[in-house]
């Protein structure tokens, strides 16, 4: 049987509270990365963690997120059936070799470094730290998987510390070389990765065989693959946008106001990890009924606290933006006050997306954000050359509450649909 709701509050704030850790040791790293080196060292840096981030995320999260929804409801079936590991693993290891290729092309064309060594160096690097990366989560969505939430963030803990540490003993040790700090970044994060995937990889080779006439795996990895690109895509696209069209001063502005919206949504992993195992639990994946229960409920308990406090925020937004800005960026206030209304959407139908995987419709996912990602680049340019920064910011708000809203209704339709035809039938 499922764990009962308060075992699932329990996770999430297990997992709050390990990705605050997680998230603090990435800031200070980052600050003694800022402090310690050179502009050009510090950029390559950034640039490489990006890449490696960015690459490990948008090339592999369908991967790890099709085997975690696979792996808890396995667990919650009584670990019926082989683990998928194994398959995950290989499957995404592959992809961070296709990576390799093609980084080495990618370096060319953004012309990193000084020679064609250099490049093909960063490419190698950058894939070196994706591959870390993609371990690293893929080791934290197993213990996910098995209700293991407080090793799961203790994961994520290492990965921040292992950050930390090349940072530090960089600085203290006034290493300068940027290719050298690069590759014990990316070196360390890979050694984590391994280390944190080894017990689960022996376990999956000493284990039950896995089917192979099973191809659901690669064919639902793939459009989740889809869904995780244009889901990266989407979260950079408006500042890339501003940065292309505006000034320096509107992206300043922008990025500001995107950066105070971060924190706004600072608990959103936390109960996106714990909604994706909630919703592959067999209790839900076997009613329909329970998930249209589940959909409704959240946003009734939810909407009207989220807008409270959400509409406190952007209030209070005049009075404290200054305070950490100085006064520098006026703008930001507004743009931050507008983007709070999208987030309280997000909030208000967050499982919704966690529910389309349980109904397995991985394919209109991936449409539906990919169908997001071009119309708010279309509506934003349009509303940025027009408005300015704030232009970009109502457009962006606009067609993701469109977004979240259509989903949301979507997922309880079907769910809704399901259970009528399951009562008919009985």
């Amino acid at each position: 049987m499922p764990p009962a709701p308060a075992a699932f509050r329990r996770f999430f704030f297990s997992t709050l509270w390990l990705d605050i850790l997680s998230r603090g040791l990435s800031a200070i790293s980052l600050v003694v990365f800022v402090r310690g080196l050179s502009t050009s060292s510090f950029a390559y840096i950034i640039l490489l963690q990006t890449v490696g981030q960015f690459a490990g995320s948008a090339l592999t999260g369908g991967v790890r997120t099709r085997y975690l929804r696979q792996e808890a409801e396995r667990v919650s079936r009584g670990a019926e059936g082989a683990s998928s590991f194994g398959r995950a693993l290989k499957t995404t290891l592959a992809l961070i070799a296709v990576l390799a290729a093609a980084g080495v092309v990618a370096a060319e064309l953004l012309d990193v470094g000084g020679s064609a060594t250099q490049r093909v160096g960063f490419a190698l690097l950058a894939a070196v730290a994706s591959a870390g990366f993609a371990l690293i989560e893929l080791a934290m969505h197993h213990h996910q998987a098995h209700l293991r939430f407080t090793v799961a963030g203790l994961t994520g803990v290492l990965r921040g510390a292992a950050l930390l540490s090349v940072a530090a003993v960089s600085s203290l040790g006034h290493v300068t070389d940027r290719v050298a700090i690069g590759a014990w970044l990316a070196g360390s994060l890979l050694v984590v990765g391994i280390a944190t995937c080894a017990p689960m990889a022996i376990e999956a080779w000493r284990g039950e065989p896995e089917p192979e006439d099973d191809d659901s795996f690669g064919s639902e990895s793939a459009w989740l693959t889809v869904y995780s690109g244009v889901s990266a895509g989407y979260a950079y696209v408006s500042t890339f946008l501003v940065a292309a069209l505006l000034s320096e001063g509107d992206l300043a502005a922008y990025g500001a106001a995107i950066r105070y919206v971060a924190i706004v949504l600072g608990p959103a992993p936390a109960l996106l990890a714990v909604l994706r195992v909630r919703t592959s639990q067999s209790d839900v994946v076997d009613s329909a009924e329970r998930q249209a229960g589940f959909l409704v409920d959240w946003v009734k308990r939810t909407t009207l606290p989220i807008a409270g406090v959400l509409a406190l925020a952007g209030l209070s937004a005049p009075l404290t933006v200054p305070l950490i800005d100085g006064g520098r960026y006026p703008d930001s206030i507004p743009i931050f006050q507008i983007l709070l209304v999208s987030t309280v959407f997000v909030y208000a139908t967050m499982p919704s997306i966690s529910l389309l995987m349980t109904q397995r419709r991985f394919r209109l996912l991936a449409l539906l954000y990919g169908g997001q990602l071009l119309l708010s680049c279309a509506a934003s340019v349009a509303a940025g050359l027009a408005f300015g920064a704030i232009g970009v910011a109502v457009a962006t708000t606009a067609v993701a509450v469109a977004e979240t809203i259509t989903v949301a209704l979507i997922a309880l339709r079907h769910s809704q649909r399901s259970a009528a035809l399951a009562r008919s039938s009985a």
